[in-house]
């Protein structure tokens, strides 16, 4: 096994390495990607790249080439760690659902507002995907009830899967449909971050 220093000094080249490769690419956030997918690569933080205290082996540094390609190849990196974060919460995400990004914690923010006024709230998140809005206010409103569509099952799925995670799939009723549960349903509010990404 390596000593600290030694394996500061590897992480540090290794991370050099695959900067140049993703900035040759066109990457902006070389050197960013490059931390965070060592670190991935040996299931460690990235402080504890800068550190030597990660697990850097033959094995992981075989993993993060691998992972450095994918990510100069335009893969976004949350699908390739799997993970996501959105409004301090930990989210699994893969090509199934979109990756929630950090503007779209302003509509969390205004669901919050309106249910300070209306704890009990019936809500309705439309294409939930992740379920990311849905979770993120269920976790922040408790009192409140959500019900998050979709129109696909393997996005339910994850949404699931991300409402056990944060401990708040009891919540939650997650639906097949698309856009609404059904023609009788009401709610108090509802929300939507639909995909505004064309198909190609």
């Amino acid at each position: 096994m390596m000593r600290e220093a030694e394996t500061a000094s590897s992480s540090r080249a290794l991370i050099e390495e695959g900067s140049r490769i993703l900035t040759d690419a066109g990457i902006d956030t070389a050197r960013l990607d490059a931390e965070i997918l060592l670190a991935h690569a040996c299931g460690s933080s990235r402080a504890s790249m800068v550190t030597g205290t990660a697990q850097l082996n033959a094995e992981a540094v075989e993993a993060f080439r691998g992972l450095i390609q994918r990510r100069a190849s335009r893969e976004p990196i949350a699908y390739i760690v799997g993970r996501k974060e959105f409004f301090s919460l930990d989210f699994e995400v893969n090509p199934a659902v979109l990756i929630p990004r950090p503007e779209t914690e302003t509509l969390v923010e205004s669901a919050l507002k309106f249910v300070a006024t209306h704890p009990h709230a019936r809500m309705l998140d439309i294409g939930t995907g992740s379920g990311a809005i849905a979770i993120a206010v269920a976790v922040s409103a408790p009192s409140a009830q959500v019900v998050a569509t979709d129109i696909s099952k393997a996005a339910l799925e994850v949404a699931l899967r991300n409402a056990i995670h944060n401990r708040c799939e009891d919540r939650i009723e997650f639906i097949n449909a698309d856009v609404f549960p059904d023609q009788e349903s009401t709610f108090d509010l509802i929300f939507s971050n639909p995909p505004y990404v064309a198909d190609s």
